[in-house]
């Protein structure tokens, strides 16, 4: 009788808490059928990393890679109220054997993102933010200051991302290289 009674008790606590929480949900206007107030959102693009030529020379791969900022909006499909940049990460996805290290720069519309120096592809091989302090990756506030710009107000043509490399190394180097952004959008619920 004792076992009946204790399972009774449990349930009807349980029931009691769905119910305050739900009663606190519909008292601060909160509705479930309308866009949460914060969403999450990333684009990305990538290219494959190919230098053959030894002894090194600095080189542009590919002519031009793009980053289109508007396709962040995509998770709401209206009432933005804001949108904000949180991070910019790098991946290299190596096909083969990376050794040696490079050097080189990433740029955003023209303006200077991040300067690579003695960077080994394998410090890349899980995704890193260019802000937790990669060995050979420094950040220009230029090209950020221009990243951070396209986010917040997007520009009817995507970004030119270029990425310049020069390998220091004795063999072919080939890895893919994925640049990704992240942000959040603010929407309202109405």
């Amino acid at each position: 009788m004792n076992v009946k009674k204790g399972k009774t008790m449990k349930t009807n606590i349980l029931l009691l808490c769905v119910g305050l929480i739900l009663a606190g949900w519909f008292l601060t206007g909160c509705e479930m059928t309308n866009y949460p107030l914060i969403l999450d959102s990333s684009i990305s693009t990538s290219t494959w990393i190919d230098i053959s030529t030894v002894p090194p020379i600095v080189v542009q791969i590919p002519p031009t890679l793009e980053l289109d900022t508007k396709a962040l909006q995509d998770v709401a499909r209206d009432n933005i109220e804001k949108i904000n940049f949180y991070n910019f990460t790098l991946t290299a996805d190596s096909n083969s054997t990376t050794t040696g290290t490079l050097s080189g720069y990433i740029t955003i519309a023209g303006d200077t993102l991040a300067v690579l120096s003695g960077l080994s592809p394998d410090s890349l091989a899980t995704e890193h933010s260019i802000f937790e302090g990669i060995p050979g990756v420094e950040v220009r506030n230029t090209g950020l200051s221009t990243l951070l710009h396209a986010v917040k107000n997007p520009p009817d043509i995507p970004l030119a991302v270029k990425i310049f490399m020069s390998p220091q190394t004795v063999v072919p180097v080939k890895f893919k290289i994925i640049l990704k952004v992240y942000s959040q959008i603010q929407a309202s619920s109405k």
